[in-house]
This record gives C-alpha cells, structure tokens and sequence, in this order.
C-alpha cells in the first residue's frame, strides 16, 4: 500500500513539474516518468486490493489516445462505484467526458459527431450532479473539466455548425451555461480561472456574430472583463 501511495504521490509532484516546464523535449522526458510512476501505483494498488486507490491512479491516466483515455476513465467509474466514492466517480464520468468529447474534433461525420456529444453531454451531466453533492468539482483541466464543461462543449458545436440559426443557438446556450458555471466555481472554488475563460470565449463567440453594434460592444466588453489577457 505505502508504494502504490509513494508513486502516485511522485506522479502528482512530475504533473505539477510538467506544467511548469516550457521545453517539448524535457516535458516528454517528464510525461513518461509520470505514466511509469503511476502505472507503478496500479500494479502495487491492485497487488493490496486497494480499489480506491487503483481508480485514483488510472483516473489521470486518461490523458493519452481517445480509445485508451476511455478505457482508463471507465475503470476510475468502476472503482469509485466499487468503493462508493462519489468523489473518484465523480471524476471517472468527468474524464469519460472529455474523452468522447475529444473524438468529436476527429470526426467528419455530422450524425456521428452528434452522437458521440450526446454521450459525452451524458457523461458530464452525471459527473456535475456527483459534484453538487459534496460541492467539489475537481481542480483539473480536460475538454468537459466541471463546473464549465458545457460552455467550452456548446462553444465547439458552434464551430462545427455551419447554419446560422443553429450556431446562434448553440452561442447563446454556450454564454448561459456559462453565467450558471461562473457562479458555481466561484462558490465551491473549483476551476475559477477556468470558468472566467470559457465564459469569456462564450461571449466573445457571441459577440461575433451578433449584427446590433451595441450589443455587440456590450458583450464583447464583458468577455474581456472576464478574461483580460487574452482579449487585449
């Protein structure tokens, strides 16, 4: 047990390490260590029986390949309804999430990209209904990372829609999800900086298309009120 928690541990130290690192060579060098550690604390976790902690390990896994992301996030979901922690599920559903929504991106087709955000919308509504029951959301990044998931999800749909109607829709789901998202991290202080991102990148979506020029002005300005960096 101390060894599945001793590489999970340094697993989690690298992950802050990579973030920190700015060249290419030197992440992968680090991104590899880091799987190894926590494929480590797998083997030692499953050795001991220890299934919360077998979950815990396989959750991060799933930045990797769609196919193997998915495989990874559904046994995090497995072993949080094993141990019943609503926490490890929680963030299973969540990574089930941004991995099917990943594929989306991938995908020509319109019925299968339909489809795969309809599964991946599923996914994260149980994810963030997890997450208001303990008021936690997680503090990770990933295409459906909660409380936001939603507002960056509407926001690609956009991209992807072609008719003008249905993009209009899909923006103005995306910047009303968003107040709602902002309002949620702010409260349970999860994913903040986040949350004021995806809000202002919704409302920055918006305001591109909307054709009154006040209006336009008045969106435009509450997205760089959101997130100044980016939008001056």
């Amino acid at each position: 047990y101390e060894m599945a928690v001793a590489h999970f541990t340094l697993a989690t130290c690298l992950k802050l390490l990579i973030a920190q690192t700015e060249e290419p060579e030197k992440q992968d060098q680090l991104l590899s260590r880091y799987s190894e550690h926590l494929n480590r604390a797998i083997q030692f976790s499953e050795r001991v029986g220890d299934d919360y902690q077998v979950g815990l390990s396989y959750w991060p896994l799933r930045n990797t390949t769609s196919e193997q992301g998915i495989a990874y996030s559904e046994r995090a979901v497995e072993c949080g309804e094993k141990t019943g922690d609503i926490f490890l599920k929680g963030g299973g559903l969540e990574s089930l999430a941004s991995s099917v929504a990943w594929k989306i991106i991938g995908t020509e087709d319109p019925d299968e990209r339909k489809r795969l955000g309809e599964e991946a919308v599923q996914y994260y509504d149980k994810a963030e209904h997890l997450g208001s029951i303990i008021s936690f959301y997680g503090l990770g990044g990933g295409a459906m990372a909660r409380p936001v998931g939603l507002v960056d999800y509407y926001y690609w749909m956009a991209l992807f829609e072609a008719e003008p109607e249905k993009k209009l829709e899909f923006l103005e789901r995306a910047v009303q999800l968003g107040r709602k998202a902002l309002k949620v991290a702010e409260e349970s202080g999860c994913n903040i900086a986040s949350a004021h991102f995806f809000f202002a990148i919704a409302l920055s979506g918006r305001g591109r298309i909307e054709p009154d020029i006040d209006r336009k002005r008045n969106l435009l300005e509450e997205a760089v009120k959101y997130d100044p960096v980016s939008y001056t």
